[in-house]
């Protein structure tokens, strides 16, 4: 797949996220999935980027985002019609 391509999914990605979540989930998703600059960081990464004291904290964060994207028909929706799971995006795309 073309880097032109992925970046367009990633950018649609990001746009969706932005749309959907609290800028908290939507800062640590970015970050976990290296959507920004394609390099994924670890809980501890995260926590740190973020001035958070505890991991747990990044964690919920994440939970919370897949809860509130699966939750949300237009969220499904729209991730369902960039079909993630067929493109080079590390992205666990929320299944129901």
């Amino acid at each position: 797949e073309s880097e032109v391509v992925l970046s367009d999914r990633a950018r649609s990605l990001k746009q969706i996220l932005k749309e959907f979540l609290t800028q908290e989930q939507y800062d640590a998703l970015v970050l976990l999935f290296g959507l920004e600059d394609g390099e994924e960081k670890t809980l501890d990464e995260v926590k740190e980027i973020l001035g958070l004291k505890d991991r747990r904290v990044v964690f919920q964060r994440e939970k919370r985002a897949f809860e509130r994207l699966r939750n949300s028909q237009e969220a499904m929706r729209r991730l369902e019609e960039l079909k993630l799971e067929s493109y080079s995006l590390n992205f666990p795309f929320p299944y129901r």
